[in-house]
């Protein structure tokens, strides 16, 4: 993997492959924030930038987020294991429709425990119950 960096210490543009579209993580209003295309490719420095904050209590902007894969998601679901004390605030509508499709808006934006989100549905003879 090459990663190519531009950038001051409050702001890292990176793009992992030449030609790749380029993503930026950044500090804005001290918080922590990322532009671009988040996927596959850059995941695994997502994940890693991520983990650099701790435990700390921190809230992530993914307003300027224009792609979201699976594997970013991913990265995203790790670090709030790590860190329970992350949360996303303004996500993307890109953001908001992955955080739907997925059902995991409660645990990134609202900070539900992982474990405690998802209940059993309950079975009737007939069936599932209708929603």
């Amino acid at each position: 993997m090459r990663v190519q960096l531009r950038g001051s210490v409050n702001r890292l543009r990176a793009r992992v492959e030449p030609g790749a579209p380029w993503f930026d993580l950044a500090i804005v209003d001290g918080r922590p924030s990322l532009f671009g295309e988040c996927d596959y490719a850059n995941a695994e420095t997502i994940d890693a930038w991520l983990a650099t904050f701790g435990r700390a209590a921190i809230d992530i902007d993914l307003s300027g987020v224009t792609f979201l894969d699976a594997a970013a998601l991913r990265a995203l679901l790790s670090a709030v294991s790590r860190n329970p004390n992350m949360r996303i605030v303004a996500p993307s509508r890109v953001v908001e429709r992955v955080l739907d499709l997925t059902d995991t808006r409660n645990i990134l934006v609202y900070g539900k425990v992982l474990h405690e989100h998802r209940q059993p549905k309950q079975h009737t003879e007939e069936g599932p119950e209708a929603t």
